[in-house]
């Protein structure tokens, strides 16, 4: 065994860029050259990154391009040059591959619980001091029909619901009370799942033109937590059986593919479970069709008025009566039978939303959309920017991972020797 030599290797970390300068040995019976202790070091060509550099340029990434997550890079590490943006985003995606694997594995173990993510409760607006007064009084009193200024009649209809349902007659009325009846909002029921899925539309780098990401929540009384990726729906039969509800109910727009791979997909064996349109886009779509039938703006908005009325009590059938009525007099006939077969197919996830209203339960979606807000558009629907399949679900993965409060987990399982 002689020496041959030396041979620099280069590290990134977190302090910035270092230069190790190793012996070079070679076997005179072998006659191989080699660098002792090489084997265990991770795969390099002549530099390491370690990860807690890796970290920094993914948190980077995980929120900004990557053009100024190198100069910010740079100023952190005191060395301009120390990586590139395409250096970046390389680490991006090869770290977002690894993450994507494993919250496949978390959720995947059986031994690993779902560690839903708490939710601030709802906060509406604070009640001045007056209107406080004004609630307390009209709550004790008789007149039921009385609503107080600056509360709207709906609103104070469920709040009268739910101070006679919670509360003994003419018990005090303490700032507490107020507060949650101040606060009343949509809420899982003891034992309930419910799950809210979508998908969300990013320019694609090649054709076709647009990328699609899969989105979800998985909502409890413990709390939230988001799904992300191309096996969303398998992740969902995974943590349905790993949470055990006692109900799951699925709000969602009504695509086909939730109809089918969710609801009587994976959860075909599970008995009490409800699937609900969500009513945004029931009136989105009600409004879209009912514009090409309609004759005129002013006709429009009253027959949607008195569908929306109808539907919102889940009164389907006069519903449909109502459409029909239109036939004779209708300027499209084929988007009248359209709007007719989408709400026919769709009767058994058309609820009474009056009743969920009253009774705190949700009506929507919009959890979902906020999830597509925080693990998407925040990131990947800026002006100009254009995605592939392996970058983009590399930042989807990181803000999952960041949401469900699993980044600092996920990056401690790593060793970082710098």
């Amino acid at each position: 065994m002689i020496r041959n030599g030396f041979r620099n290797l280069s590290l990134l970390s977190r302090s910035g860029s270092f230069t190790l300068t190793r012996q070079r040995l070679y076997c005179t019976d072998c006659h191989i050259s080699f660098i002792p202790i090489n084997s265990i070091l991770p795969e390099h060509n002549g530099r390491i990154v370690l990860p807690g550099f890796e970290e920094l340029a993914c948190l980077l990434a995980n929120d900004i391009p990557y053009a100024p997550a190198k100069r910010l890079l740079g100023f952190f590490c005191d060395d301009e040059t120390i990586i590139s943006d395409h250096g970046i985003e390389n680490i991006a995606m090869q770290r977002g591959e690894d993450v994507r694997q494993y919250l496949k594995e978390q959720e995947s173990r059986a031994d690993c619980p779902v560690d839903f993510v708490p939710r601030n409760p709802r906060r509406g607006t604070a009640w001045p001091e007056d209107l406080k007064e004004s609630v307390k009084d009209l709550l004790q009193g008789t007149d039921a029909d009385q609503v107080p200024e600056g509360i709207s009649w709906y609103d104070w209809k469920r709040i009268r619901q739910q101070y006679n349902a919670r509360y003994t007659p003419l018990e005090m009325i303490d700032d507490a009370v107020l507060n949650e009846l101040s606060e009343l909002g949509p809420k899982p029921q003891p034992g309930e799942l419910l799950i809210f899925v979508d998908e969300i539309l990013v320019n694609n780098w090649n054709e076709p033109k647009y990328l699609q990401h899969l989105t979800g929540a998985l909502l409890t009384s413990d709390g939230i937590y988001y799904l992300s990726g191309e096996n969303l729906v398998q992740s969902i039969d995974t943590l349905v059986a790993k949470i055990d509800p006692q109900s799951i109910t699925v709000i969602a727009d009504g695509a086909k593919w939730i109809t089918k791979q969710i609801y009587h997909g994976v959860l075909k064996d599970f008995e009490n479970k409800r699937l609900i349109l969500d009513w945004y886009h029931l009136q989105k779509k009600c409004k879209e069709l009912l514009s090409m039938v309609c004759n005129g703006k002013a006709h429009k908005n009253e027959v949607f008025s008195s569908l929306m009325l109808k539907l919102w009590h889940g009164n389907l059938v006069d519903g449909l009566e109502l459409l029909h009525s239109l036939r004779d007099t209708c300027r499209n006939e084929a988007k009248l039978d359209e709007l007719i077969a989408y709400l026919t197919k769709r009767s058994d996830s058309i609820p009474n939303y009056h009743e969920r209203r009253m009774n705190c339960l949700y009506n929507g979606s919009a959890i979902v959309e906020k999830a597509n807000d925080l693990l998407v558009a925040h990131r990947q629907k800026n002006t100009s920017m254009k995605w592939t399949r392996r970058g983009g679900d590399a930042l989807l993965a990181f803000k999952t991972l960041q949401f469900n409060d699993q980044w600092d987990r996920y990056w401690s399982t790593l060793a970082d020797i710098a």
